[in-house]
């Protein structure tokens, strides 16, 4: 099963919202590859044990120490990562359009780093794609029919897939930090 969570709570913000109209829109990439699509303003209910889970939110970096520390909407939901990947357990591929959300960060006590996509990788997950800084969210509208097309499609592995996706983008975007942005964690040789 495909399935996607982008919260529907739009009370700070318009860029998810305009995320989830982009996808679901008639002919768009959510109808094309029946990716169903939890819009539940707090964490998502049902998106564990998914061949992809697509999650479009906002991350957070700790004022204290700069490490990624939070996912948020753009209402009141803001949730520690520890948290929001108790949520997101053994799926295939992970799709991460969230800022930072790909960053390693050292530990504060232990030789070993912390992160979002590791504690996603240790649910169980196969493989995330993430970015590690700062995202721009309007490439996404792009980047994800794109990575879809050669994904599913094409039969591509996971590698091949990004790499489409990434290089589609550089058409776009003449930056490299937001034709670059997507990054895989884990197994980068799965197939659809």
């Amino acid at each position: 099963m495909l399935k996607a969570w982008i919260s529907d709570d739009d009370a700070n913000g318009y860029l998810l919202n305009s995320m989830a109209s982009s996808f679901s829109e008639k002919g768009g990439v959510f109808e094309k590859y029946n990716i169903e699509l939890d819009r539940t303003h707090g964490l998502p209910k049902d998106i564990s044990n998914s061949k992809l889970a697509i999650i479009a939110a906002h991350g957070g970096v700790s004022y204290t120490n700069s490490n990624f520390s939070t996912i948020s909407d753009e209402g009141n939901l803001r949730v520690h990562y520890l948290d929001f990947a108790e949520r997101i357990q053994n799926c295939t591929v992970v799709i991460l359009f969230v800022c930072n959300s790909g960053r390693f960060d050292t530990h504060p006590e232990y030789s070993t780093t912390i992160s979002l996509q590791k504690e996603l990788l240790n649910k169980g997950c196969s493989a995330v794609i993430a970015s590690p800084w700062p995202l721009k969210g309007f490439m996404t509208f792009k980047w994800l029919p794109e990575f879809m097309k050669s994904w599913v499609d094409e039969k591509k592995q996971l590698q091949e897939a990004v790499f489409d996706a990434n290089t589609y983008i550089q058409n776009y975007y003449n930056d490299p930090s937001d034709s670059l942005a997507l990054t895989i964690y884990g197994n980068p040789f799965l197939q659809y």
